[in-house]
């Protein structure tokens, strides 16, 4: 049984290897465009914020928003050398890994804040104080920025990609949630892999 289980996962799809390679291969040569990217990224720029201020989607048409920003955090961060089709070598972050980590939250939602200026910044920061009220009064802990940007940052990490059924080479929710519980909410289990979805969703729409 455990053998035909194991017959039965589904292979990634070719758009989605293309997708994990051409990141992996495109963090690496951002790193030697644009060495900047690790002290822009400890001076309190989210990688959303540094794909728009660079204008990368001009430099790279070929790629989209997704992919550039995933690109972006792999040139940070580095990349361990774990994803078997890319040919890629294993390469050094500009920054440490493990500060890449504990920085995630702190920079988060920085792009979606500097967009809001003016009448907009009134409006949105109402809609934000009375959703948090509702979520209060039926016992529930808001959302923040930072926990969002946590789930944007980690979409196509070959980290936080399924590798067994269901959802195989999907994003994985349970890795994701974890690690929002880890960085935001003290281990404690707040945030659950079904609420993970939504966001994913929006992403995918451009909806950030």
């Amino acid at each position: 049984m455990q053998d035909f289980l194991k017959i039965e996962r589904p292979p990634l799809t070719h758009d989605q290897i293309a997708a994990i390679i051409f990141t992996i291969a495109l963090g690496k040569e951002l790193q030697t465009n644009f060495p900047q990217l690790g002290s822009e990224y400890l001076g309190g720029k989210s990688t959303t914020k540094l794909v728009e201020e660079l204008k990368l989607d001009e430099k790279y048409p070929l790629f989209n928003t997704p992919t550039l920003i995933n690109a972006v955090r792999l040139a940070i961060k580095g990349y361990d050398g774990s994803y078997a089709p890319s040919s890629t070598e294993p390469y050094d972050g500009l920054i440490d890994p493990s500060l890449y980590r504990d920085l995630a939250h702190s920079q988060g939602g920085k792009a979606t804040r500097d967009k809001e200026v003016g009448m907009f910044a009134i409006l949105a920061e109402e809609r934000r104080r009375i959703t948090q009220e509702c979520h209060r009064k039926l016992g529930r802990t808001p959302w923040t920025d930072e926990e969002v940007e946590i789930i944007y940052e980690l979409l196509d990490d070959p980290d936080y990609i399924r590798t067994t059924p269901p959802r195989y080479g999907h994003p994985d929710r349970e890795k994701i949630s974890a690690e929002i519980n880890r960085l935001i909410h003290d281990g404690k289990n707040v945030r659950k892999p079904h609420t993970i979805g939504y966001y994913i969703r929006k992403f995918r729409r451009g909806d950030i």
